[in-house]
């Protein structure tokens, strides 16, 4: 593959990020009875993916990039309790009021 298009296919990928990304700078988790035929069956809100996509985009340069993480900085952050830990549920969701972990 050619590095224009590795950097092609890099751009398409963080454009759809960012219209995935949710306002408070969050992503949704989904979650599927089948690992084959995966459907959206189950959507949460999670402190999980942001994380995740927020370690895989800590070396990607580009303004689109930095936008991204800084909206995923202000949400992480904005989750870790008083005593420094960060729960698996986001703040607000409905499983953290139900979920111990």
């Amino acid at each position: 593959m050619r590095v224009a298009d590795l950097d092609q296919a890099q751009s398409r990928g963080l454009v759809y990020l960012a219209q995935a990304q949710q306002a408070d700078g969050n992503f949704m988790s989904y979650s599927s009875p089948s690992a084959e035929h995966f459907t959206a069956d189950y959507v949460y809100r999670t402190t999980f993916t942001a994380s995740l996509i927020l370690s895989a985009l800590a070396e990607v340069p580009g303004g689109l990039s930095r936008r991204l993480r800084h909206k995923l900085v202000m949400f992480v952050s904005g989750q870790i309790s008083p005593d420094g830990s960060v729960n698996y549920w986001a703040n607000g969701s409905q499983e953290r009021q139900t979920h111990i972990y």
